[in-house]
């Protein structure tokens, strides 16, 4: 048995040095670089509010980004998305027009960025002077930059953008698919994604004989979990010409990391690593996947004798945007997932109900980038100069799920959409329609549906039972010390409860319907406002029923959704709205507005000479007789030789909406609605 030991000992020792003898030669024979990306940082108004110190009347977002910068800084070049403008004085806002103080490029320095790019939607935000301050403060704080320029004359000397760093010699490109309609005011330029300047610019870039060409790209479908055609047809294309590595941005959500072999000019096969979309690193965004992103690290190595580039390892660290509320005061933070969901430390101590949104989103996102075979790098809290703590336990109350129960939001009186019932069971309850998560201790209730002497029925009623062992000595977190909620009958679906007298148990729980035509509840007095978009969204595509639609004078549209009788309920509605996405919503007073959707979506069915098709146009003949994604498609061979298409017929422009918003998600960001007249488009 000793010699057996021994022998074993001797076969590690061996193995340990064939290994470290592999890593010296490899050493001795390349140079290598570490590269980070990360997806879009952002300035929403909610963060913008945070990061406000009313004694120093300053901002401050370094917190932002203390818990990802020790991952940060490792890198030899980090690079980032500047999703917004800055204008350098007030008013600073987030969205739709993204304008943030100074301090927010402050700290992407202080963090230890080296390379921000700006070409994106939101470039032309802050108009000229955002375009020209945006630049001027990121090049004062030594970090280079890319993709927008004060004037052409700048742009010919500055652009491609070169950086040297550790031996290595690297061309970054930057694209921008759109400007959310705004013009670029001159004399600025924002760069485009337009093929000929693409290709030149790839062209003009490798004759500056670098070690690497990287793009990074503005593009995609938002909130899309997969790569458009688009976005495919543009990464051949650049491989094509020439480009080494292409890193996507702007989808909101994370997109899948794919190892592909493409044909270079030669029609050689290639093998190319494009990152198709990182995600959000910060933002206030609360739709589903949109709560973070991805730290990207990828390593090029350069062989010394032949200067040959190799892509070496790369990796991905899912970040979760987490929201601290501590004594009035809200901070933003970046947090890598790996380091605190199984570990806890006093420098960040998270709630169960934290925990658990976290588990999701990572869950969502290691599903949908490892199916792909891309891996992950796992980071400890040690790495991140932090210690662990023991958890402290507290209590968390057990839970009766009341089946049958409805949404609290039909308990307030507005129509949103969207409930899931939950089954009912032990275990934790986490409202999703409150602003900051309630766990609740419920009591059996024998009759969910009981009357009352006032005509109206009881929904929830919370008995706690006496506090026992840990719970006496302030374990109890509790928070809810409201009286019951009590809302009229016909809000109830029928079928979903019983008056036997008896605890329901055998039935399913079904969501809520709508109140039934005969029942009109009472009008309230607040109601949730917010600003969507410069296009008209048919409501019946909103999140939300129960909206009324308002033209601004600046071009927008002003959305009202819900019914409110006092504050308290008006606060839950507007958490709610907010949790779809919309996070400046704000509560105003009920007004009447004219409803401009049935101007707008006038009806046309039936007059013979007049209809609606989306057009758009690619450089590919996609559609021959086989009519690969669409069915009633025109095509049209330009002289350009891009080829057009029509697909669709719709008769009024609700419909039309409906059939656009299709062809867009089939990838088609540029798809636009045309009018028909006798058949033929209308000029």
């Amino acid at each position: 048995m000793l010699r057996i030991r021994l022998l074993f000992k001797v076969i590690v020792c061996m193995l340990l040095s064939i290994s470290i003898y592999a890593q010296n030669t490899e050493n001795a024979e390349y140079d290598k670089l570490n590269l980070l990306f990360v997806g879009d940082i952002m300035g929403h108004g909610p963060q913008i509010r945070s990061a406000y110190d009313a004694k120093t009347e300053t901002y401050d977002y370094k917190p932002c980004f203390k818990f990802v910068k020790p991952i940060i800084e490792k890198a030899d070049l980090a690079i980032g998305n500047l999703e917004v403008t800055l204008p350098g004085k007030p008013k600073y806002t987030g969205y739709p027009m993204f304008r943030s103080p100074d301090a927010l490029a402050t700290a992407i320095k202080d963090a230890g960025f080296d390379v921000v790019v700006t070409s994106n939607n939101h470039s032309n935000d802050g108009g000229y002077n955002g375009v020209e301050h945006t630049i001027d403060v990121l090049q004062g704080l030594n970090l280079h930059q890319t993709g927008t320029f004060t004037t052409q004359s700048e742009k010919d000397v500055f652009y491609p953008l070169v950086v040297y760093k550790n031996g290595f010699k690297l061309v970054f490109l930057n694209y921008t698919y759109d400007t959310n309609g705004l013009p670029t005011p001159k004399p600025a330029v924002v760069n485009r994604i337009e093929k000929d300047a693409i290709l030149a610019d790839i062209s003009d870039a490798k004759d500056l004989k670098p070690d690497a060409v990287i793009v990074v790209m503005h593009w995609g479908l938002e909130y899309q979990l997969k790569e458009s055609p688009v976005q495919r047809d543009l990464t051949e294309m650049i491989y094509s010409a020439g480009a080494d590595l292409v890193i996507g941005a702007h989808p909101h959500v994370v997109q899948p990391i794919r190892k592909e072999n493409f044909k270079n000019s030669a029609g050689k096969s290639i093998p190319r690593i494009t990152a198709y979309s990182l995600g959000n690193f910060i933002s206030n965004q609360k739709q589903k996947n949109t709560d973070g992103g991805i730290i990207f690290e990828i390593q090029l190595k350069k062989h010394k004798k032949t200067n040959k580039l190799m892509v070496g390892d790369h990796s991905y660290i899912p970040v979760w945007r987490y929201i601290e509320r501590t004594a009035g005061k809200t901070t933003y933070y970046a947090v890598p997932i790996s380091a605190f969901e199984n570990a806890s430390t006093d420098a960040l101590p998270l709630s169960t109900a934290s925990k658990a949104k976290m588990a999701a989103f990572a869950k969502a996102t290691r599903k949908n980038l490892d199916s792909n075979g891309a891996k992950e790098r796992k980071v400890t809290l040690k790495e991140l100069g932090l210690k662990s703590s023991n958890p402290k336990v507290g209590y968390n109350p057990p839970v009766n799920m009341i089946k049958g129960a409805i949404s609290l939001s039909y308990a307030i009186g507005n129509k949103m959409s969207g409930m899931n019932a939950t089954k009912g069971g032990e275990g934790i309850s986490v409202s999703h329609y409150l602003s900051t998560p309630v766990q609740r201790k419920l009591a059996a209730i024998a009759d969910t549906t009981k009357p009352s002497n006032s005509g109206i029925e009881t929904i929830f009623k919370y008995e706690p039972k006496a506090k026992t062992g840990n719970q006496a000595k302030g374990g109890d977190r509790r928070i809810n010390k409201k009286p019951n909620k009590r809302i009229p009958k016909a809000y109830f679906k029928p079928g979903i409860s019983t008056k036997s007298g008896n605890a329901i148990k055998s039935q399913t729980p079904q969501p809520p319907g709508r109140p039934s035509p005969t029942f009109q509840p009472k009008l309230g007095k607040y109601t949730v406002q917010f600003q969507a978009s410069r296009n008209l969204y048919a409501t019946s595509t909103l999140p939300f029923g129960d909206v009324e639609v308002e033209q601004a004078s600046n071009g927008y549209y002003r959305y009202y959704t819900g019914s409110a009788a006092d504050l308290n309920e008006a606060q839950v509605l507007l958490s709610q709205v907010q949790a779809k996405g919309f996070a400046d919503a704000f509560i105003t007073k009920k007004k009447i507005v004219k409803d401009i959707t049935r101007a707008l979506s006038f009806q046309t069915k039936g007059v013979d000479n007049l209809s609606y098709k989306v057009q758009f146009q690619t450089a590919k003949n996609y559609y021959t007789i086989d009519k690969k994604i669409f069915t009633e498609v025109l095509v049209i061979d330009t002289e350009n030789g891009w080829f057009r298409y029509y697909t669709g017929t719709a008769y009024n422009l609700s419909d039309a909406d409906k059939l656009l918003k299709t062809v867009q998600a089939k990838g088609f960001q540029d798809a636009f609605i045309v009018t028909f007249e006798d058949g033929k488009p209308r000029k």
